[in-house]
């Protein structure tokens, strides 16, 4: 049965959706009421850029997908990181109980510790390439990607190598831009296999953003969003996050 999923909230996704597999997390539903699952088992998704308008809802997909991640999964099997401009914004999500068991880090990307948070994580990616250290599923979320651009040197060579080698050792950078600051990003998108595509008024930075025609010049609606899955584009929806 079709359920709108504005009108499922987070914390009902688990009545609702009572068998979804462990190890993956929700990135929405698509208007047959089925979830869009991300397998952590699947490296071939590699870094996760999502992009859209100003107000066009990225920040309520990560946090969506953060809390799905928690709700479907124990703290022995995803852990995540975040860095974000707008900390006020995961108040909510913050504030739960289960929240620091799951959270390794958080930090504003304003600050110097959001630097060196990110140092932490290409040790991390290090650690699991030469097998000295294992652990779970790591979601490494940076909101507003844009800001990046004012870490020093060596922090974005750090974030350039987690989002090359992360994937493969099951630290997913999950990252969001707005669109006027994607068009500007210059390389470092290349380093993005996956792109989820949100509202966008412009056809063409669509296409760029998407790395290819999504298949339709329709405008989005907020909170709605399309991702190449096999060969296709699918349109989901994000469910209602109440945190």
């Amino acid at each position: 049965m079709f359920c709108d999923p504005q009108e499922l909230p987070m914390n009902t996704l688990m009545e609702t959706y009572p068998y979804l597999p462990t190890e993956t997390t929700v990135l929405g539903i698509c208007q047959d009421g089925l979830p869009v699952l991300f397998d952590f088992h699947d490296q071939s998704p590699g870094a996760i850029l999502v992009s859209g308008d100003q107000s066009c809802g990225k920040t309520h997909l990560l946090k969506s997908i953060s809390e799905a991640a928690i709700q479907y999964n124990t703290s022995w099997q995803v852990n995540l990181v975040v860095i974000t401009s707008k900390p006020e914004d995961w108040d909510g999500l913050r504030q739960s109980s289960d929240w620091s068991d799951y959270c390794l880090g958080f930090e504003p990307s304003y600050e110097r510790r959001a630097e060196e948070l990110v140092s932490r994580v290409a040790r991390m990616v290090e650690e699991r390439r030469f097998a000295r250290q294992h652990g779970p599923t790591i979601l490494f979320i940076i909101d507003d990607l844009e800001k990046s651009e004012n870490w020093d040197s060596e922090s974005r060579d750090h974030l350039e190598w987690i989002l090359k080698k992360g994937p493969a050792h099951r630290i997913f950078p999950i990252c969001s831009i707005r669109t006027e600051d994607g068009l500007g990003m210059g390389s470092l998108l290349s380093r993005f296999k996956t792109r989820i595509i949100g509202k966008m008024n412009s056809p063409s930075s669509r296409k760029f953003l998407a790395a290819g025609d999504t298949g339709t010049d329709d405008v989005l609606e907020k909170d709605q969003f399309m991702v190449m899955l096999g060969h296709a584009w699918i349109t989901f929806k994000v469910p209602m996050f109440i945190r």
